[in-house]
C-alpha cells in the first residue's frame, strides 16, 4: 500500500493525518526527497509513524496534487492521484538502520567501524541482485527468458505513417528552396564528375600489368664463363642482379625478391657521365611483383652502387640468418 501525499498551494498533507505542514517548514526536505526519489535517513522513522509499508527498503508515494485548483479543495476528479514515486534507499540509510539495530538490540556492547561495515556489506550482498559475469550461453538465454517474461505484457505503440503527406512536404521543401536560390549569382551547383574514380582505375589497371611482367635480369656468373649481351630496357642497361628466394614452411609459399641496377647516360648518350639506378621488387612470382610491392631510387656513381650492392647482400644475409635462429 502506497503512502498518500496531498500538495495543496499553501501547504502538504501527508498520510492519512489532518495536520498540515508548510511547505517552508521543517518537513520542507521530504519534499525535495519525493522529487528526486531518495529516501532520506532522518524522515525513515516519520514514515514509520504515518503507516508506510517498506518493501526492500523502499516506499512507494501516491502523490496528489491540488495546486492547480483555486481553492485547494479535493474535487471528484481530482481524487485520482497524478502520480507514483518509489523512494529508494540509499547507503546512508543502511548505515542508519545498523546504528539503530544496535542501540536497539545490543545496548551496552561497544560496536567497532569494522563490525558495522561487516554487516553492512552482508546486508547489500542479501539485498542487491546478483551480478552474472559468466559469457557462458546458458547465462545468456536465462538473461533472455527473464527479459521475455518481464516484458511480454508490453506492446510497442504504432505510430500512423502518411507517406503521401511526408513526400508532398519534402517536395514543397525543396521547391521553396530552389526558389529562394533561383535568382543567386554566386550559387553553384554540384555536379560529380569522379573523374578521381576513373583515374585510380586506370592506374591500378597499369600497375597491375607493370607487377606481373618480369623484370629482366642477368645471372653474373655466366656471364663470366660465356660472352652474352647485356640487357637493355626503358630504364637502362642491367650491370648487376641479385635475386633470392625466401620459403616460409609454415605458410608453405615462397617469396622471390630480385634487385636490378642500371646504368643510364645522360641524354642517352654512350659518351656522357652515366648514373645508376636500383629497382627493388618482390612477390609471390619469381620477377614480378604479384602479391608484393617494387621500389625504384637512385644510387649516383660506379663506386656507390657497387658499395650498395655490397652492404645489401650482407643486409640480407643478416635478416635470414636472424630469422633462422628465431
Amino acid at each position: 500500500m502506497a503512502l498518500p501525499l496531498h500538495l495543496h498551494p499553501n501547504y502538504f498533507i501527508l498520510g492519512n493525518e489532518s495536520a498540515a505542514h508548510q511547505y517552508t517548514g521543517p518537513l520542507k526536505g521530504l519534499i525535495d526527497a519525493v522529487v528526486k526519489g531518495q529516501l532520506p535517513p532522518e524522515f525513515v522513522e516519520l514514515l514509520e509513524n504515518c503507516g508506510a509499508k517498506f518493501d526492500n527498503g523502499s516506499v512507494a508515494v501516491d502523490v496528489y496534487d491540488y495546486r492547480s485548483n483555486p481553492q485547494g479543495l479535493r474535487s471528484v476528479l481530482a481524487s485520482e492521484f497524478s502520480q507514483r514515486v518509489i523512494l529508494r534507499p540509499s547507503a546512508r540509510v543502511m548505515w542508519a538502520d545498523i546504528a539503530s539495530m544496535h542501540e536497539k538490540y545490543r545496548r551496552g556492547t561497544p560496536c567497532f567501524e569494522d563490525d558495522m561495515l561487516d554487516l553492512e556489506a552482508r546486508l547489500m550482498t542479501g539485498t542487491q541482485p546478483l551480478v552474472v559475469l559468466d559469457p557462458s550461453p546458458a547465462v545468456a538465454m536465462l538473461d533472455n527468458v527473464f527479459n521475455y517474461n518481464r516484458n511480454m505484457g508490453a506492446f510497442q505503440s504504432k505510430r500512423p505513417r502518411d507517406w503521401g503527406k511526408k513526400q508532398e512536404e519534402a517536395a514543397s521543401a525543396a521547391e521553396s528552396h530552389r526558389l529562394m536560390l533561383m535568382r543567386d549569382t554566386k550559387r553553384r551547383e554540384f555536379h560529380p564528375t569522379f573523374r578521381q574514380h576513373a583515374f585510380r582505375g586506370e592506374w591500378r589497371k597499369k600497375k597491375l600489368i607493370a607487377d606481373t611482367e618480369p623484370l629482366l635480369g642477368f645471372d653474373a656468373k655466366r656471364i663470366a664463363k660465356r660472352r652474352s649481351p647485356l640487357i637493355y630496357n626503358n630504364i637502362g642497361k642491367v650491370v648487376r642482379t641479385v635475386r633470392f628466394v625466401t620459403n616460409y614452411s609454415t605458410m608453405g609459399s615462397s617469396q622471390y625478391t630480385i634487385l636490378n641496377v642500371y646504368e643510364r647516360h645522360m641524354n642517352n648518350q654512350p659518351g656522357s657521365e652515366a648514373n645508376y639506378e636500383a629497382v627493388l621488387r618482390w612477390g609471390s612470382q619469381k620477377d614480378t611483383a604479384i602479391n608484393g610491392v617494387t621500389f625504384r631510387f637512385a644510387l649516383g656513381g660506379p663506386a656507390l652502387w657497387e658499395q650498395f650492392v655490397q652492404v645489401f647482400i650482407v643486409g640480407i644475409a643478416f635478416v635470414l640468418c636472424w630469422f633462422i635462429l628465431n
